[in-house]
């Protein structure tokens, strides 16, 4: 099978695995203590207004993060069902800020690898990375898959592509899972109840994933469950172009250029 392979997440993973992070508990200009977890340097701190915390970060050689790539993408590309692959990057520009500025907004910066620019130029000179400009790295390989479910097969550890039909493999859990049409559909739409905080994507407030789960059974149609989710979403207050902004942040594209309008018609108010 042709694997697409969703190599945003190797940048992170050979890059964060050769960086030691720790919370610096400052007192004046002097090192007070040191914790690898912010809650326990809060613990520590616990409302001291004499002390300060910075989070810090060191890299080790450039050499063991573009190992730990290498390795990773070894791994992967040996997988006794891979016949070829391709990798993909993110690039300039993203259509989803221009839904909501603030997509993604909680993301600390401080969170990128420091060889992240180093481990993006290795993945294209040596591992033929394609760099994908104007919408993510999740939608390219999303519309690529349907375009041929026989051959292709997604290759990543985002949750969020189970919104799109079709192989799947998670090389994490080194698990390959098919997602019907049926259960793509379903995803999307409890998604679109209980929103996803990793990405500041708000949904319905107060609706997590087990009263999405609740809320949508397995069996209803793609119509049904957006008649559904439109109910809850006006009866805690919101209005049809909140919730269509809501859909077209977390839908995967299923063909390129092409959102996501709901399949039903806004009701008439009452």
């Amino acid at each position: 099978m042709h694997f697409l392979l969703d190599a945003d997440s190797l940048i992170y993973k050979a890059g964060c695995s050769n960086e030691k992070r720790s919370y610096l508990i400052y007192s004046g200009p002097n090192i007070v203590a040191s914790y690898q977890y912010k809650k326990d340097a809060d613990e520590f701190v616990d409302g001291d207004e004499t002390l300060t915390i910075e989070f810090h970060k060191e890299a080790g050689p450039l050499a063991n993060s573009l190992s730990n790539l290498d390795n990773k993408m070894v791994s992967i590309i040996e997988h006794q069902r891979c016949s070829s692959y391709q990798s993909y990057i993110g690039g300039k520009g993203n259509f989803r800020y221009d839904i909501d500025p603030n997509y993604k907004g909680q993301r600390d910066p401080m969170t990128r690898p420091i060889h992240e620019m180093q481990i993006r130029k290795h993945l294209v000179d040596h591992w033929d990375a394609q760099v994908i400009d104007g919408i993510e790295v999740d939608d390219h390989i999303s519309v690529l898959l349907l375009q041929d479910q026989v051959n292709n097969v997604i290759v990543s550890i985002d949750k969020d592509l189970d919104n799109t039909s079709g192989w799947h493999y998670n090389y994490d859990k080194k698990k390959a899972y098919w997602v019907s049409p049926e259960e793509a559909d379903l995803n999307f739409y409890r998604q679109l109840l209980s929103g996803d905080p990793t990405d500041n994507i708000k949904g319905v407030k107060g609706i997590g994933k087990l009263t999405a789960h609740d809320i949508l059974p397995h069996a209803l149609t793609a119509e049904r469950m957006a008649s559904i989710c439109w109910r809850v979403y006006e009866e805690k207050g919101y209005d049809w172009e909140y919730m269509v902004q809501q859909g077209r942040l977390l839908w995967m594209l299923r063909e390129f250029d092409v959102m996501w309008n709901p399949p039903i018609t806004q009701p008439e108010p009452t």
